[in-house]
């Protein structure tokens, strides 16, 4: 069993001289990621120059084909504002992607420049056609046309300007506001009425004494 276990060294353990390596080590995988990523740049400019004739006859009214590479840390070309080509996992295949409504999905995918620029400019024939169809439906459902604009309101007219025509008699009494009854008229009112009643009554009693004034003269 004690055969199994490591024979210790000399020499004691050297934290320094394994810093040193560790960052040796760092910097060589370092260089060797630069140089890989520098590789898929070249080979996605040479994508690029290949499919320039094919972004030339784009419309150029479009926004939607934004084309161009970016060399981020995973460098990509990109075709429109929804696909890009970016280097597989060998750094040596192309492969266009699109993301849509259920994600990212593969397109096409070769090692050849001369293919994925066919295959690229299939996808743009697709997408020119798409904003056809597009345009096309708008064209139902363009705006009316503006209507012309309102005359300014005119002043209102002077009241001196517009005849006012005579209000009859009848309109005149109506509008005229009814005049209420005071102390005056009620004393007055009763007062005739008491004259009245006095006068009706003076006459009944000589219509009374009329009638029976032959006999008063028999019962005197």
């Amino acid at each position: 069993m004690n055969d199994s276990l490591p024979t210790p060294s000399s020499s004691a353990p050297d934290l320094k001289a394994a810093v040193r390596r560790a960052r040796m080590e760092e910097a060589e995988r370092s260089s060797m990621a630069a140089d890989l990523r520098q590789a898929e740049i070249a080979r996605l400019e040479s994508l690029n120059e290949a499919l320039e004739p094919v972004f030339a006859q784009l419309p150029r009214e479009a926004a939607m084909f934004d084309h161009g590479l970016v060399p981020l840390e995973k460098p990509r070309l990109f075709i429109d504002m929804i696909a890009f080509v970016e280097m597989a996992r060998d750094r040596h295949s192309f492969r266009l992607m699109q993301d849509n409504r259920a994600g990212r999905s593969l397109i096409a995918e070769s090692d050849d420049v001369a293919a994925m620029a066919e295959a690229v400019t299939h996808y743009l024939g697709r997408r020119v056609v798409e904003r056809e169809r597009a345009l096309a439906r708008d064209t139902w459902f363009t705006p009316p046309e503006a209507l012309p604009p309102m005359p300014e309101a005119l002043p209102p007219p002077r009241s001196e300007a517009v005849p006012v025509a005579p209000a009859a008699d009848e309109d005149v009494a109506a509008s005229a506001p009814r005049r209420g009854y005071t102390g005056i008229d009620v004393f007055f009112a009763f007062v005739l009425g008491a004259v009245l009643m006095l006068a009706l009554f003076v006459v009944a009693a000589w219509l009374d004494m009329k009638t029976l004034w032959p006999f008063g003269k028999l019962l005197g």
